[in-house]
């Protein structure tokens, strides 16, 4: 079988069933499970939009720019490349103007999901990276959308 043909078939399989456990039967395609109220639901792709992680931020913004607040994220199944991005930890970041950057691992000097894109009350998407001591070791996009 050729290799175009068969990742047209199989993409979808694999979406579908890495999908199950993150996302509700809502129309909106970034809502997730288990998301506590209050909360950004949050759904990471790959380059090629396949998403590889799931589940939700705490964002607390300051009067000052700053931002803190933790993160309970799971990797999907049968994916990987997306860094230190799972499990549970704290957040710290800043924002300027509607851009916010947000650091999943700040207490870490290496190895860090580094988040960046457009932040308003209702969502936060843009981009994600993973770098590590040899520089930007993976991309992707994500999106979180409050709860």
């Amino acid at each position: 079988m050729n290799s175009n043909l068969r990742k047209e078939i199989l993409m979808p399989i694999v979406v579908s069933v890495a999908m199950i456990g993150c996302k509700d039967s809502s129309s909106n395609p970034g809502a997730l499970l288990d998301v506590p109220q209050g909360t950004y639901a949050y759904i990471a792709r790959d380059t090629t939009g396949v998403p590889v992680v799931c589940g939700w931020l705490a964002i607390a913004l300051s009067d000052t720019g700053r931002v803190s607040g933790s993160w309970h994220l799971q990797a999907l199944q049968f994916q990987t490349g997306y860094g230190p991005q799972v499990g549970e930890g704290e957040l710290r970041g800043s924002i300027v103007d509607t851009t916010l950057h947000v650091n999943l691992n700040p207490q870490w000097k290496d190895n860090n999901v580094f988040l960046s894109g457009r932040f308003d009350s209702a969502s936060y998407s843009g981009q994600w990276r993973w770098v590590s001591y040899i520089g930007v070791t993976n991309v992707g996009s994500f999106t979180a959308v409050k709860k």
